[in-house]
């Protein structure tokens, strides 16, 4: 009688459950950080569990460093990341921040200056899955009283802030949300002070426009940001 010898005796890597898993839980491998993705279904908001002063050197989520905008970006980013909250391994995230010469409003539809950027966007979710604004224009329409479900108080994680405000730098009234005018004055020297400056800041738990213009905070204050998902 001859004897068998199973397959996977001879070829052991056709013989692992990786790909099965993968399929079962979701997961489509893992980066070059070694950690697993797991895609999400829609585009997240959230207020950042982390805190920082006005030069952003706080947010240090997934080792970013070097400050200001790129800095804030970089941790929304990562950040989304460990809570599952990318739909593509490139995903991005883009804080609600604003400069003189960098909108927010336009920064988080992937774009740059101070543009209309009135129209796109996402139907981006709460991370509990509740809906948050169908894309820009409804986010826009906060200006006029328009209210958000839940102002910008859930974080990354799906639990609810206990903060209290967030850094802007972004007017509801011209530059912000409006189609036109400035940005706030106040952006901690476009972010890269950490003292002696100020910044436009949002309640966290308002759902008409002071989620985004509430008075200034001054840049020594330990502060979360708002992180929008790129189209």
């Amino acid at each position: 009688m001859k004897k068998i010898i199973p397959v996977c005796l001879l070829f052991l890597g056709a013989c692992t459950a990786n790909g099965l898993l993968s399929d079962l839980t979701g997961a489509e491998g893992t980066g070059v950080d070694n950690t697993p993705f797991f895609p999400a279904d829609r585009a997240y908001v959230f207020v950042t569990s982390q805190t920082t002063r006005g030069d952003m050197q706080g947010l240090t989520a997934g080792g970013c460093s070097g400050g200001g905008l790129a800095q804030a970006d970089c941790a929304c980013t990562a950040l989304a990341k460990s809570a599952n909250l990318l739909r593509r391994r490139d995903s991005r995230f883009a804080a609600w921040l604003s400069t003189a010469t960098d909108y927010a409003r336009c920064r988080i539809l992937g774009q740059t200056g101070t543009a209309a950027c009135n129209t796109g966007g996402e139907n981006w979710y709460y991370t509990n899955n509740t809906l948050f604004s169908a894309g820009i224009a409804t986010l826009l329409s906060t200006s006029g009283g328009a209210p958000l479900p839940n102002g910008m108080n859930i974080m990354e994680n799906g639990v609810l802030s206990s903060g209290t405000f967030a850094y802007t730098g972004t007017l509801s009234s011209n530059g912000g949300l409006a189609t036109s005018g400035a940005v706030a004055v106040n952006h901690c020297n476009s972010w890269s002070a950490n003292s002696t400056f100020s910044a436009e800041a949002g309640a966290i738990f308002g759902n008409t426009s002071s989620w985004t213009e509430n008075g200034a905070q001054t840049c020594d204050q330990q502060l979360p940001v708002y992180c929008f998902a790129l189209p």
